[in-house]
């Protein structure tokens, strides 16, 4: 609840997969989700923090000629990111730096600093190949991008969206 009123109700996966808000996104998945300032512009958002521009297409395009302001918020669970070397052909990929590896077993948490100082969270799984201080790319799928209208903290788009 927030502010004492009940946000959402559904199947842990249907909150997962479709967060009515970022509050919702936020609170669902551990680590929970990042999120990135973005404005609008054309077919792509514009993340002035991070140098960086995210082209869009179908689903996600949609849904910002929705959004009552262009102004939104980026999300990406941790679990979606992959770390490479360079930018990836097909993928949306934000320039980082390692700052914290933490082996969990089966899975390993890296904590990025992101050029606008922000801290990304990326939970991968496989061999870790990067260690503190390499300079990466968290590389995510375009659909696996999730958009929230920042003024009202609403959903624009989940990952099926």
């Amino acid at each position: 609840m927030r502010g004492g009123r009940i946000q959402q109700i559904g199947s842990p996966t249907e909150l997962y997969e479709r967060p009515t808000n970022a509050y919702v996104a936020s609170f669902i998945g551990s680590p929970p989700m990042n999120f990135l300032d973005g404005q609008a512009e054309g077919d792509g958002i514009s993340l002035p923090a991070e140098q960086a521009t995210l082209a869009l297409s179908g689903s996600a395009r949609s849904a910002l000629a929705g959004a009552p302001a262009p102004e939104v918020l980026v999300g990406v669970r941790p679990e979606h990111i992959v770390l490479t070397d360079r930018p990836a052909d097909g993928a949306h990929s934000l320039a980082g730096k390692v700052d914290t590896v933490e082996p969990l077993g089966y899975t390993t948490l890296v904590r990025l600093q992101m050029r606008s100082d922000r801290w990304l969270n990326a939970l991968l799984t496989g061999k870790m190949r990067f260690a503190e201080g390499d300079a990466v790319y968290a590389t995510f799928a375009p659909e696996h991008l999730y958009l929230f209208d920042r003024k009202s903290d609403r959903a624009l788009r989940g990952i099926d969206g």
